[in-house]
């Protein structure tokens, strides 16, 4: 057995294992950083749903303006269109979205508008014709209409929903809404709800 051949090889092996284990440190530092940058990171979802021509983005605190565009015309839409029959299902399917701050006051005022149209036995609907934000505010503009129980004696008049909409872990809230009579006023300041207003 040749001895010099032998320790010269041996010494290429241990040079071989020190650039080795350098390596492996690096990539295991580049591991760690990739892995608290994933995790630091906001995750993004991006959606095409069936009311949407396009994708859009949505993050755990904002999102799109055209996501939002489409809950506020939904909001809107369920909410102007009521009749005795379909009020605690309108309660059931706002109440979630609701920030805690006006839970009760936009329960009242719902439930306050049901006994009203229940005792005048007629119902409301609404007709969206154009939707546009400023800011975190929606505002879906219509005909609202209010017609007795079979569709007789209807009276149409312009009306507008405004939403003020966030969003949080992903989810729509609404923070402040109202309804008024007229086109959309964006230039005014936000007001607390009153989604009979001008009724």
């Amino acid at each position: 057995m040749k001895l010099d051949v032998l320790f010269a090889d041996w010494a290429t092996t241990r040079a071989q294992n020190r650039w080795l284990f350098l390596a492996i440190a690096a990539l295991s530092l580049t591991l760690l950083l990739e892995t608290s940058l994933l995790l630091g990171r906001d995750r993004v979802v991006v959606l095409v749903p069936p009311e949407l021509s396009a994708e859009t983005e949505i993050a755990s605190d904002r999102a799109g303006q055209d996501y939002t565009k489409a809950w506020g015309l939904h909001i809107a839409t369920l909410i102007g269109n009521v009749t005795p029959g379909n009020g605690a299902f309108i309660k059931q399917a706002v109440y979630p979205l609701l920030a805690p701050a006006i839970h009760d006051e936009v329960t009242t005022i719902i439930e306050r508008q049901l006994d009203q149209l229940e005792r005048d036995r007629v119902s409301l609907r609404f007709e969206p014709r154009r939707v546009l934000q400023k800011g975190r505010r929606v505002f879906v503009f219509g005909y609202g209409v209010t017609s007795a129980i079979g569709g007789a004696n209807e009276a149409r008049v312009k009306r507008t929903y405004e939403i003020e909409l966030e969003i949080e872990r992903h989810r729509p809230v609404i923070r402040a809404m109202r309804t008024y009579e007229g086109e959309p006023r964006p230039d005014e300041p936000t007001r607390p709800p009153a989604i009979g207003e001008g009724e």
